[in-house]
């Protein structure tokens, strides 16, 4: 990546990124080395993934988690919150997404949401239904620093990138 991702963060309440899939396992790794370097508490909304999988692999590559708390929109099954994951019942469910994050910002004290990857919630909602949450989310919590991934894919629609572009402060092609 050209520059600092922690200098884009510094400078920039909602940072986007656009990476291509075959990079995306590289370069989550390098994005979530440089938040755990900023000693802040870290939303991390798990949307491909689920969270005990994602814990795992942040500690293969060294990664402490304590200053991680994660909204898991993954697991098929709801289950009840963990001291460190709040598990929402289906990722189509944006109201209940959108909860858990408000939660995890005011409750846990979460300074930084990374969104990983805005762009699976294509498969379940109509671009319109994100870009309102995402704008919701740069209204709302404007001192929260935003951190939305986006895997570029042929059958991805290329309008849903061009208006997200329209929220980022900061945008980030790797």
């Amino acid at each position: 990546m050209p520059g600092s991702l922690i200098e884009d963060m510094q400078d920039n309440n909602f940072l986007l990124v656009i990476m291509d899939e075959k990079e995306y396992m590289h370069e989550l790794s390098e994005i979530i080395k440089s938040v755990e370097k900023t000693k802040t508490r870290i939303c991390y909304v798990c949307l491909n993934t689920p969270y005990r999988s994602i814990a795992e692999q942040f500690k293969t590559i060294g990664i402490n988690t304590k200053n991680f708390f994660f909204v898991d929109g993954v697991s098929r099954i709801c289950r009840p919150s963990e001291k460190n994951c709040i598990f929402v019942s289906a990722p189509s469910n944006v109201a209940e997404l959108d909860s858990a994050i408000k939660n995890a910002v005011e409750k846990k004290k979460c300074s930084t949401i990374v969104f990983d990857t805005i762009s699976t919630l294509l498969v379940y909602q109509d671009s319109l239904s994100i870009l309102h949450m995402t704008n919701n989310f740069s209204l709302e919590s404007k001192k929260v620093k935003k951190i939305f991934l986006v895997i570029k894919e042929r059958r991805q629609d290329s309008s849903f990138i061009k208006d997200l572009r329209m929220f980022a402060d900061k945008v980030r092609e790797v």
